[in-house]
């Protein structure tokens, strides 16, 4: 844990931490029970409101939030020469748009009582699976998008994208978290 910021930090050795966000870690952290209630209603207040300065800046077009941010820059010292080609800022592991991920966060979402707004999300990421780098597929389910402007970036048709799409879709549906409440027990 970050004692300044709401959320569980990507990694931690000794002294030696990133403060960057990990949006499956931390949704697997509510799932889990691992976050408290109190702590989940931060991680989710803090994710929704740092997606909202996010789009201001032009730094994400759809409303579903990056895999990792802030996304890492070429000034930062965790920048790698290979990001320029690979990873570069809103794309693939630099703050990429992954279906998967997101049925976790929408999944996260119900866990924490935020039915609404898990509903929401599931619109927003029923909007993403439809697009495909392939033209003639009704449904893409393609791997991860680019941030600034939701493009197909990844392969197609992952069967990772569409089955927590699906999973997602369960949750909101019964507004519970199927494995995961049994997971969760008695410490919500």
């Amino acid at each position: 844990m970050l004692p300044q910021n709401p959320y569980y930090a990507l990694w931690s050795y000794k002294l030696y931490c990133s403060e960057r966000f990990d949006l499956l870690g931390n949704s697997l952290a509510i799932l889990s029970g691992i976050a408290t209630r109190k702590k989940a209603e931060s991680i989710v207040n803090w994710v929704e409101s740092s997606c909202r300065d996010m789009r201001k800046k032009n730094l994400l077009s759809v409303d579903l939030p990056p895999n990792l941010f802030p996304f890492i820059f070429r000034e930062d010292p965790d920048w790698r020469k290979r990001y320029e080609k690979f990873n570069k800022p809103g794309e693939y592991h630099n703050g990429g748009i992954w279906p998967f991920v997101c049925g976790f966060y929408i999944a996260a979402l119900v866990a924490a009582g935020k039915q609404r707004l898990a509903e929401q999300k599931l619109v927003a990421l029923t909007e993403l699976v439809h697009r495909s780098k392939n033209p003639d597929l009704d449904f893409g389910f393609n791997e991860w998008f680019r941030a600034q402007d939701g493009f197909a970036c990844g392969e197609d048709w992952q069967l990772w994208s569409a089955a927590m799409y699906l999973y997602a879709v369960k949750c909101v549906e019964t507004g519970s978290t199927p494995l995961f409440s049994t997971v969760r027990g008695q410490s919500w």
